[in-house]
């Protein structure tokens, strides 16, 4: 088994390290095993970055029968300490409440009023007080974290499609009678729809010639109880069955595994962020000398904001680790771009080793 690696926090110390010592220990690993550490490390921001923001009762399970067992009198709602991950809800009044069961429903914490809550994570994490929803500190093999991030992913795909925009002028050029559905049978990851008849005529005749829909990479391959023609959608890293959306793995190796979390977190991370809030803060785009709003990168991997800067020399180092680019008008400008993400002037945001020459 590969030894765990984490390159970032190998390079903060982690475990009492000197910097000098943290430098040696870097040395003594491979390529592939700091490629892997560096992998890790992408995915598991980036997760943290989408949990931060979104709400996903189904992750967290804050169904009712939770809901009404563990005794919540009042809908539960974001956690905004700790790691800000997860729900939380209120319990009133002990004596109205049923009886409580820590197993099902974790700790009893107080908020900052002295009201009693509960908290609800996802599978597999842990819950604390003061830390909120966390996943475990310490995995012992990287396989092990492998699998934990894994599950993790699997569970955001299953869960995590309210935050995925859909076009409507999209959904008109694969020919959808109507709105799409999330899939609730076999996978339950991915959406689909089913074919309007105008379309299904044009599908027939475009099957018989073996071409396409050339504006539309939806999968129409799969037939209803009523053997009308059914459209899926799947997400980065997935293909279309009509059992619903599964993994597309090249194998099962640490290598292929990780690329495919990489794929998938990147695309989610490109179709949800804005419906998820995120958004570089005000104190960013002031740091950074914006000239004025930022703008959602339309260009290169479609990920992130940019701004016009009125003047380099005035930018400030809150602003973070940037680069300085030119867009089509001659501007100075600089791109935002999420946890794990890097700015390049090509691509908006980049993934941290797109381009490297050491790269394996």
């Amino acid at each position: 088994m590969f030894r765990i690696i984490s390159v970032f926090t190998l390079f903060l110390g982690v475990y009492g390290a000197t910097r000098r010592s943290a430098e040696k220990k870097v040395a003594q690993y491979s390529k592939q095993e700091l490629r892997i550490g560096e992998q890790l490390d992408f995915v598991e921001r980036n997760v943290l970055n989408v949990l931060r923001f979104g709400t996903f009762p189904q992750l967290y399970n804050s169904s009712y029968p939770k809901i009404r067992d563990c005794g919540c009198y009042y809908s539960p709602t974001k956690i905004l300490f700790g790691t800000r991950i997860g729900l939380q809800c209120q319990r009133m009044w002990p004596q109205d409440n049923p009886p409580y069961n820590a197993e099902v429903c974790g700790p009893v914490c107080n908020d900052h009023h002295g009201v009693d809550i509960i908290l609800f994570c996802p599978h597999g994490w842990h819950q604390d007080c003061a830390r909120g929803c966390y996943p475990p500190d310490d995995f012992g093999v990287v396989e092990r974290r492998v699998d934990f991030w894994e599950l993790t992913l699997t569970s955001l795909m299953m869960y995590g499609a309210d935050y995925i925009a859909v076009a409507e002028s999209y959904l008109d050029k694969c020919g959808c009678d109507g709105k799409i559905r999330p899939i609730r049978y076999g996978t339950q990851i991915g959406f689909d729809c089913v074919m309007s008849k105008q379309m299904e005529v044009l599908h027939k005749a475009r099957v018989e010639a073996g071409e396409e829909n050339p504006e539309c990479a939806a999968s129409p391959h799969c037939l209803d109880h009523e053997d009308r023609v059914v459209i899926t959608f799947c997400p980065a890293g997935h293909r279309a069955t009509c059992s619903g959306c599964e993994k597309a793995m090249a194998d099962n190796t640490l290598e292929h595994r990780l690329d495919w979390m990489v794929n998938v977190i990147s695309g989610y991370a490109r179709e949800s962020l804005e419906l998820l809030g995120w958004q570089p803060t005000t104190a960013q785009i002031l740091a950074c000398n914006c000239a004025k709003g930022v703008d959602p990168v339309d260009y290169g991997n479609r990920l992130g904001y940019s701004c016009p800067v009125r003047n380099a020399d005035d930018i400030q180092p809150e602003c973070g680790p940037n680069l300085l680019c030119h867009n089509a008008q001659g501007e100075n400008i600089l791109h935002f771009c999420p946890e794990g993400f890097v700015p390049t002037c090509d691509e908006g945001c980049s993934l941290p080793w797109a381009g490297r020459k050491d790269e394996l």
